[in-house]
């Protein structure tokens, strides 16, 4: 139970240092680096990586002899270089790397977590819908 509260209140408090880091940002280069679509780039460029790396250990363990996997990690390594240059253009490079940096971590913690209400909610969406499509009224047929 302690350690259940342990990771709230470490959760709450990094959101609110991000927010902080957030306001800073804003008020001295004019833009938030942390944005909902930054993350879920990140978040995908994370699974691209990681994807690839289980697609490739299971061609070379089968020797399937696949560059797809490959691909998959370039397409990752390609989008978390092009989200650092971008941050690095709206800040500086010390700001840039620094999101960049916490950004990565907090996508491959936080990922899991939303796959996971994404689950709950489709598998709640799945049975709310064929309780509400059921018929209302039973007929008995003899």
């Amino acid at each position: 139970m302690h350690g259940i509260l342990i990771l709230i209140v470490l959760g709450f408090g990094f959101y609110k240092a991000i927010q902080k880091f957030n306001a800073h940002c804003d008020a001295k280069f004019g833009q938030v680096i942390y944005t909902t679509k930054s993350f879920v780039a990140v978040t995908m460029a994370t699974g691209a990586i990681y994807g690839g790396v289980l697609y490739q250990q299971h061609t070379t363990t089968y020797h399937l002899g696949s560059s797809d996997g490959l691909g998959l990690i370039l397409i990752g390594i390609g989008t978390l270089a092009y989200l650092a240059w971008k941050n690095i253009k709206r800040t500086n490079l010390a700001y840039g790397i620094v999101a960049t940096g916490v950004q990565v971590p907090l996508s491959i913690i936080i990922a899991p977590v939303i796959m996971l209400i994404l689950f709950m909610l489709c598998f709640g969406y799945g049975a709310l819908s064929t309780a509400l499509s059921a018929p209302s009224t039973v007929r008995i047929i003899r």
